[in-house]
C-alpha cells in the first residue's frame, strides 16, 4: 500500500492539532471499519525537503502522537515552540505506524 498524500497547513508559532482515523473499506459492502491500533507505535517527521539531513520536528507515541486503540484514531500535536521552527511555505512530512518489525508508511 502506498502512503496516502495529505497536505497539512501548520501555522508557524501556533500549537497544531489534527486527528485522523485509520480505517478500511470493504469493497463489497462499502462498510468502513476503523483499524485497531492497539499494540502499535507511531512516528512522524517534518523536514524542509525529502533529502534534508535533519527534521525540524519529530513526533512519536511518547511525544506528540496519541493512538486511539480500537477506534483507529491518530492524534498529532505539535507545540507552538516546535511550529516556530518550521520554515515558511516549505516542508514535507510522513507518518509511520509500527508493530513489531513491520513499518507502514501511512501518510505523507
Amino acid at each position: 500500500m502506498a502512503a496516502g498524500k495529505l497536505n497539512l497547513t501548520i501555522e508557524k508559532g501556533a500549537t497544531y492539532t489534527q486527528t485522523f482515523t485509520y480505517s478500511t473499506k470493504d469493497p463489497d459492502t462499502l462498510v468502513v471499519t476503523p483499524v485497531d491500533l492497539t499494540g502499535y507505535t507511531a512516528r512522524a517527521q517534518f523536514r524542509e525537503e525529502i533529502d534534508s539531513a535533519l527534521p525540524f520536528v519529530s513526533l512519536d507515541t511518547t511525544s506528540g502522537i496519541t493512538l486511539g486503540g480500537a477506534l483507529g484514531t491518530i492524534s498529532l500535536t505539535i507545540s507552538a515552540t516546535d511550529t516556530a521552527a518550521i520554515l515558511p511555505d516549505a516542508g514535507v512530512w510522513d507518518l509511520e505506524l509500527v508493530i513489531g518489525s513491520t513499518v507502514t508508511r501511512l501518510l505523507e
